[in-house]
């Protein structure tokens, strides 16, 4: 079954239930600890919330409390209206400027400057220079709202001091639609299609077992496949293969390149192995003939440890710890 991305629905219940539960392991962007407790606060119900949340997360956002100001008014706190336009080019945030983009179209729309002054502003503003290097804008912009009636001059310059504190938080909205999209879309196939999604991003992400993180989102994705009524298997001879994780009847099979030490080729050469049985020859007269036994690799002691070779055999808890760097359950 082919799936084309770009013409899912932006507005799958499936997706938001399962962002808002906190079970994220595997979804982009917002798999990572603080922006999955940052969803569960938010209540994420629409795809502009996932947009917003990847740019909150940020460490500005966080420290200025405007990530929790956010939350606060998403869940009906009100707030001081500053002007109509200001209102209207922050409807979507709460009466925050968020994005880089919002910044630029306030100095814009109470200012009356053009987009590219605003766009120099902020720049300016981002880069934290010295005060004399923007006092020419502020200026400027002080002139602007006089011009226009849209601010007071007390009101301009409460603005334009919180605004050199807002331009080093703003996010750009481009940047977090782009984010917010493929994490729509992972999410999107974690909800609808699990087994297949958890085989791929086992088979394909980077996992290191000594990092906590990589830790903890394999194991909330093996839980998930015990859910589902799967049982793990660890490499079996003729059913896994060398590099991928697979699901058959119900059992999701371990590569063989799981196994501690082994590479490319080891788990190659590992998955087409052969179970080596004694010949029964037998000589003249009926003397049976003992052929000399052939010393064992080191490979074939870890399949015969792993039981690879038996589908219906499971090893133990330390066999099990001792080839693989993630827990195994059953």
């Amino acid at each position: 079954m082919k799936i084309n991305l770009n013409n899912i629905p932006l507005d799958d219940p499936k997706v938001f239930e399962l962002i808002n539960s906190g079970n994220t392991a595997g979804i982009f962007q917002i798999s990572a600890k603080p922006t999955t407790e940052l969803c569960k606060e938010m209540k994420i119900n629409s795809f502009e919330d996932i947009v917003a949340a990847i740019a909150l997360v940020r460490p500005g956002p966080f420290k200025s409390g405007m990530t929790k100001d956010y939350i606060k008014r998403k869940h009906g706190e009100k707030w001081e209206k500053i002007h109509p336009i200001y209102e209207e080019i922050t409807k979507h945030t709460y009466g925050i400027l968020v994005y880089q983009e919002q910044i630029m179209n306030v100095i814009s729309g109470v200012a009356g400057l053009s987009k590219a002054t605003a766009d120099r502003i902020r720049k300016v503003i981002a880069k934290k220079r010295m005060a004399k290097d923007f006092e020419q804008y502020r200026i400027q912009f002080l002139d602007g709202c006089k011009k226009q009636k849209t601010l007071s001059e007390k009101q301009a310059n409460h603005f334009w001091e919180g605004l050199l504190e807002w331009a080093e938080y703003g996010f750009g909205r481009s940047h977090s639609v782009a984010y917010a999209m493929i994490a729509y879309q992972t999410a999107y196939l974690r909800a609808n299609y699990p087994e297949e999604f958890i085989c791929a991003y086992l088979t394909y992400s980077d996992y290191d077992g000594n990092k906590s993180e990589d830790t903890r989102q394999r194991k909330e994705l093996l839980e998930e496949i015990i859910k589902l009524g799967i049982e793990i298997i660890p490499p079996k001879v003729k059913y896994s293969d060398p590099v991928k994780w697979m699901i058959k009847d119900k059992k999701l099979f371990i590569p063989f390149i799981e196994i501690n030490g082994f590479g490319d080729h080891q788990a190659q050469k590992a998955a087409k192995s052969k179970v080596l049985t004694k010949p029964k020859l037998q000589g003249f007269f009926g003397a049976k003939y003992s052929p000399p036994i052939k010393e064992k690799t080191q490979q074939e002691i870890i399949l015969d440890e792993i039981m690879a070779y038996d589908l219906d055999k499971m090893p133990g808890k330390e066999v099990l710890k001792k080839y693989f760097s993630f827990e195994i359950r059953r």
